[in-house]
């Protein structure tokens, strides 16, 4: 699966020395150069067109991101992204189109929600995308794991160790199937789930 860092969007390089930004913020690469005290020969080596910022292209996919933590290009061009919030999004550069696919239930509080998507190495014969997100009601009872907002800095007048017990969550790695035009979340496989302690901040990345 994709590593994400939060808040963060991701470069992906074609085969060719340009390079496209898909969240639509801009960054330019830029050559090496000496530290003040070095020698520019021994420092600068010899010239690699991946350090020529002439070489690179920037193209705006979508300002429509919502709070963006992860991407992944599919083998059409398309390109799904997640928020925080669990909205999955789809963006067709053919038509110029960004629109909310799905909305997976997610636990959002501090940094937890919807993180990374991956698609699988074989995704154009089986069609599995896989993510990482907070779910609100991991063992499936109909109540939520955990409660919402920050558990208080100190233990409470009259409470035991326990107490802290009801912020303990999980974050889920789960595999879904694509339909063409959305992720079909009747199909979820969960993976892996991992431990986590919600009722403090920070940090949550996959």
């Amino acid at each position: 699966m994709n590593r994400t860092l939060h808040r963060r969007a991701r470069w992906w390089l074609t085969a060719s020395t340009a390079a496209t930004l898909t969240i639509g913020l801009g960054a330019v690469a830029v050559p090496a150069s000496a530290h003040e005290g070095h020698d520019d020969e021994a420092a600068a080596p010899a010239a690699d067109p991946a350090l020529e910022t002439s070489n690179y292209e920037r193209n705006l996919i979508t300002r429509n991101v919502g709070e963006p933590i992860d991407m992944a290009v599919m083998p059409d061009g398309r390109v799904l992204t997640t928020a925080r919030n669990g909205d999955v999004r789809l963006h067709d550069p053919s038509l110029g189109t960004t629109e909310i696919v799905n909305e997976v239930d997610v636990y959002v509080n501090s940094e937890d929600g919807l993180q990374g998507i991956a698609l699988d190495p074989d995704f154009e014969n089986n069609g599995w995308v896989y993510f990482v997100y907070a779910p609100v009601d991991a063992d499936g009872d109909g109540e939520p794991d955990t409660p919402e907002g920050n558990a208080p800095e100190k233990l409470p007048e009259g409470e035991d160790e326990s107490y802290w017990e009801q912020w303990e969550g999980i974050n889920r790695l789960s595999r879904v199937q694509w339909t063409g035009d959305s992720l079909d979340m009747s199909t979820e496989q969960a993976i892996l789930d991992v431990d986590t302690q919600r009722g403090q901040c920070c940090h949550v990345g996959a």
